[in-house]
């Protein structure tokens, strides 16, 4: 991957961190397939093992993806087929994020005398 791909709009990893995981995410929205999506993370996951692993390590820190998981998939995935199965881990987390999300939701303040303290 180039790294003007690298840097495009595309990229994932900063729209998750940023916290837009529901519009790349949600079936509602169809940015992209889930196919498609984990293809994206895979090549930028592939990219930052290359060029940037602490970059990477703190990107899964701020996704929360623990480190069991992460050294589950180092231990017994091929090095070839890492970065598609570290893709999934991140895809699988933001789907449980989403659920949890939803599952919890509160609806909005509408007393405005709570802003005045």
């Amino acid at each position: 991957m180039s790294e003007k791909t690298f840097l495009h709009e595309d990229n994932i990893f900063s729209s998750l961190i940023l916290k837009n995981e529901k519009d790349i995410i949600s079936q509602k929205t169809n940015l992209y397939t889930e196919e498609e999506l984990l293809n994206l993370l895979s090549e930028q996951i592939q990219h930052l093992m290359v060029h940037d692993r602490e970059q990477l390590w703190s990107l899964f820190y701020r996704l929360d993806i623990t480190d069991e998981s992460l050294r589950f998939v180092l231990n017994n995935t091929p090095s070839e087929q890492q970065s598609i199965a570290l893709a999934k881990l991140v895809l699988e987390r933001q789907k449980k994020r989403m659920e949890t999300k939803q599952k919890y939701k509160q609806d909005p303040i509408e007393d405005e005398e709570w802003r005045s303290w």
